[in-house]
């Protein structure tokens, strides 16, 4: 989305694409074991057939939670140089809104993906349980990007109400008559 609204390909852009690719690339390999491990346990209800022993998920939370933020990472790096280029870019100011709210939608991923990888470091010296918080704290995306949601929206509201106000009030000034020319 972000290549297509932007069209930037300068090499900075090129840059950070190729290494977020790189970093989904390394970003699989790990979340392949637990996927397969979460889906022998609580879909297939089986005992897992790949081994994650209690020593190792909060290592495998850790590196799940540094892959979200580097992925997320690169995408606010890319809207906010988007956002620097605002004029050079010509955007709308519905787009730069747009943008704006992009920029905090991937902070906000960033921030859980951080406070993950927190409580599966601390985990490691404290109750084993706190791994599994690491990995619920994902649930906080759905409250936080709707409210991002809806500050991008009452923003664009906004905006347009501000542009049909600035319209309605030069078509009122440009149809009236100028009074004593009769």
């Amino acid at each position: 989305m972000f290549h297509r609204r932007y069209g930037l390909e300068d090499t900075g852009t090129i840059v950070l694409t190729v290494i977020q690719l790189f970093i989904v690339l390394f970003y699989v390999y790990p979340l392949k074991f637990l996927s397969v491990w979460l889906t022998d346990i609580f879909v297939l209800r089986r005992g897992p057939t790949v081994t994650i022993t209690h020593e190792d998920m909060p290592s495998l939370m850790m590196m799940y939670g540094i892959g979200w933020m580097g992925i997320y990472g690169i995408f606010f790096l890319l809207y906010r140089k988007a956002n620097s280029m605002n004029s050079a870019l010509e955007l709308s100011e519905i787009e730069s809104a747009i943008t704006r709210g992009n920029i905090r939608s991937h902070l906000i991923s960033i921030l859980i993906g951080l406070a993950s990888v927190f409580l599966a470091f601390i985990s490691k010296f404290t109750h084993p349980v706190i791994t599994l918080l690491s990995g619920v704290i994902y649930s906080l995306m759905g409250p936080f990007q709707y409210w991002n949601g809806a500050r991008i929206e009452k923003e664009i509201k906004r905006i347009e109400t501000k542009q049909a106000d600035k319209a309605e009030e030069n078509e009122t000034g440009s149809s009236e008559t100028p009074q004593g020319s009769e």
